[in-house]
């Protein structure tokens, strides 16, 4: 049986990261992006460091480089049309040198 069973809809994870990555609960496992990639919905990657982190700890002294990596990943994974922003600035600490959208500029 394929992931499709699951919705005739394309499945979306708006908050979420790489478990292969940093092994927290809330983040995608490959099985689970295989539902989501085989469904053609998409993931945005959600930039909370609890979430990033593979200590899995919420503190603010956190690389942005995380951030990339959990891109690059989905992107290498799904391809660069299924994946966005989750970030969750409206309710999650953010990392130090990331604490609002402003920061996201070049």
């Amino acid at each position: 049986m394929g992931y499709s069973q699951i919705s005739h809809n394309p499945l979306v994870a708006t908050h979420s990261n790489a478990h292969q990555l940093c092994p927290h609960t809330r983040n995608l496992t490959n099985k689970q992006l295989d539902a989501i990639k085989e469904t053609k919905g998409m993931v945005g990657v959600n930039f909370a460091p609890a979430f990033l982190r593979p200590d899995g700890k919420m503190i603010a002294e956190t690389d942005i480089q995380l951030i990339v990596d959990h891109f690059k990943y989905f992107i290498d994974y799904l391809g660069e049309e299924y994946v966005g922003f989750g970030s969750d600035f409206d309710g999650a600490m953010m990392p130090k040198n990331l604490s609002s959208v402003l920061g996201m500029t070049l």
